[in-house]
């Protein structure tokens, strides 16, 4: 994706996935709505997220901690920039 940094390693933590998720998503003004943790990664909503937002931690989760996006369904809110997505994320083997 043009303008984001080139790819840092990737590390592993040992952070079940939940904490992993809830403790990065506010660094990127996200809020998770519903989280269901699943044997390979997670599925979960956000309401009321910029776009911007989400596309640079879906990045951040692939990049530095190995979750990628296997699903991604994304919806317009009213407001400018504003959207609703839902995802299910996949750990890298």
């Amino acid at each position: 994706m043009a303008g984001l940094p080139a790819r840092a390693r990737v590390v592993r933590d040992d952070r079940p996935v939940s904490r992993l998720l809830t403790e990065t998503a506010p660094d990127f003004g996200l809020s998770i709505r519903r989280l269901d943790v699943t044997d390979a990664g997670a599925d979960l909503t956000l309401d009321d997220a910029t776009f911007d937002g989400v596309v640079l931690w879906l990045d951040t989760l692939d990049a530095e901690h190995g979750l990628s996006v296997a699903a991604l369904q994304v919806t317009r809110r009213p407001e400018l920039g504003q959207v609703a997505a839902t995802m299910t994320l996949r750990a890298a083997p």
